[in-house]
């Protein structure tokens, strides 16, 4: 029984901790940017990390994903550990923290291409076609992303983020600037994923009624510290009431 219930664990972060000057200057006294923080997701878990400025969000994600280095605790990925471990069970994981990073002048279409060859598994051009139908930019497939908006650059970081089937998608801000057309069809998408497929998503955003509908659970950082989950269901209206009824909780 405990080996099922450790194969059914995606991510596992204890403790996960991570340090900063609070000032430009070395003779700065250290603080936290993310302060212990313990997360648990299953896999089929959909999960929203909402956290405002200096909540420590784009740090924790970063800290996930291995784009930092924590000064305390440990992450894990699909049971593993360690850096070598750790490097292994992040190809099975899609990532979009901060902006996305694109060949600008590749098309959208070449830059998955280029995106899928840093998986075992062949990725067929039909696929990768429907990748961008799904997120908004079949029609634009052949064009160059220099000339890309910054919503269409963020509709293609998503699919960049879901080559090669990932078991684990992290998402930081998905549907920022991208037309509201389009933002719900994404979210119908890996709504989809997430039901029928069983992929694990971790979300992260500034507000919570981005994810209403999709998330079942929710975690509230402020200052590093994560100060409240909430969930059991895919509904975050009730979320939402209680963070606004609580001060501590109200994301600017």
């Amino acid at each position: 029984m405990p080996d099922l219930i450790a194969k059914s664990i995606v991510l596992k972060t204890e403790n996960l901790t991570k340090e900063i000057r609070s000032g430009s200057k070395n003779r700065e006294p250290f603080k936290f940017a993310v302060d212990h923080v313990s997360l648990t997701l299953n896999r089929g878990d959909a999960y929203g990390m909402i956290g405002g400025a200096n909540s420590g969000r784009i740090m924790f994600l970063r800290l996930i994903c291995g784009l930092a280095k924590p000064a305390e605790g440990s992450v894990s990925l699909f049971g593993a550990k360690g850096e070598k471990q750790l490097w292994k069970m992040r190809k099975k994981t899609g990532v979009m923290v901060g902006d996305p990073v694109f060949y600008r002048d590749l098309s959208a279409l070449e830059n998955l291409i280029v995106q899928s060859r840093y998986f075992p598994q062949p990725v067929s051009k039909e696929e990768m076609l429907e990748l961008l139908e799904q997120v908004g930019l079949k029609d634009v497939a052949q064009r160059r992303v220099g000339g890309f908006g910054a919503g269409m650059r963020r509709q293609l970081g998503v699919a960049l983020a879901l080559v090669g089937k990932p078991e684990l998608v992290i998402l930081d801000e998905p549907y920022l600037e991208v037309e509201d057309d389009k933002t719900e069809q994404i979210r119908r998408f890996l709504m989809r994923l997430n039901r029928e497929q069983g992929l694990t998503i971790l979300f992260g955003s500034v507000m919570v009624e981005r994810f209403s509908g999709l998330a079942s659970r929710y975690g509230f950082l402020q200052e590093g510290r994560l100060v409240r989950e909430k969930g059991g269901n895919h509904d975050g209206a009730d979320v939402f009431e209680r963070a606004a009824e609580n001060k501590a909780l109200q994301i600017p």
